[in-house]
């Protein structure tokens, strides 16, 4: 019987130290993923705002490109920061529940 206790061991202490390290862990990343949306979002307005994204709209060189995948990765950043941010705060509250 021992050693059967001695084998499943390593395997709860694993599983105990993968729970608690995501139960630290999802809360904090949940902070960051606001805090990251949140500049993100001021950063494109931002840029919006300056007219970095309008002035080369007309352009036909490499700025358009440029400018337009600039804008669609702050958007999509924005994207997944709120969508991963939201699943680490459901986890978070399922977890402790």
């Amino acid at each position: 019987m021992g050693g059967c206790f001695v084998l499943l061991l390593p395997i709860f202490l694993v599983g105990a130290a993968l729970f608690f390290a995501l139960l630290f862990a999802l809360p904090v990343y949940a902070v960051f993923a606001l805090i990251a949306c949140i500049v993100l979002v001021l950063v494109a307005r931002r840029l919006a705002a300056d007219g970095i994204f309008s002035r080369y709209a007309e352009d036909d060189t490499w700025r358009r490109y440029a400018a337009l995948a600039g804008k669609w990765l702050l958007w999509a950043a924005v994207a997944y920061f709120a969508l991963s941010g939201i699943v680490a705060l459901v986890l978070t509250v399922w977890l402790l529940s």
